[in-house]
């Protein structure tokens, strides 16, 4: 029998950096990121209120989700219009998201595929979605984990 669940409960330290994950016990959704490629932190999108930046990541366990996949709302707006929690499509075809850092009162900027901190392309406006979603494919469809809208 082959029982498919998109979802591993493993500690926060040992997940892969660039994936998706929820609390096991909260109800707060986020990322795993690396400021320098090897330490961990988390975006985090709480159920409530604006998101967060954890640098050092979670001392909890979280339910994983490896094959999480990123949609964005067709509907989409320039870097005056949209606020940090945006995915950004960039010049290079790269998607990123900007978190304001609460330590410096600046943002970083991350690679939504590799979660890896780095510099947005500025060669070109980048297009920012607002609306984005994370889920997973079931029998090919797309089956909603969370949802995010930035302000």
């Amino acid at each position: 029998m082959i029982v498919q669940i998109p979802v591993v409960s493993q500690k926060f330290s040992v997940m892969a950096i660039g994936g998706f994950f929820r609390s096991i016990r909260r109800k707060d959704f986020g990322f795993c990121v690396s400021i320098d490629g090897q330490t961990r932190a988390a975006i985090i999108f709480p159920e409530k209120g604006g998101h967060r930046l954890l640098v050092g990541g979670l001392p909890t366990d979280v339910a994983s989700y490896p094959d999480a996949l990123v949609r964005v709302a067709s509907e989409f707006g320039s870097p005056e219009e949209i606020g940090f929690g945006a995915v950004i499509r960039a010049s290079d075809g790269n998607s990123y998201i900007q978190v304001s850092d609460g330590f410096s009162g600046g943002f970083r900027t991350f690679d939504l595929q590799t979660g890896l901190q780095t510099d947005l392309p500025n060669d070109v406006s980048p297009i920012l979605y607002a609306h984005w979603k994370v889920g997973v494919l079931v029998d090919s469809k797309f089956e909603e984990i969370f949802s995010w809208v930035a302000p």
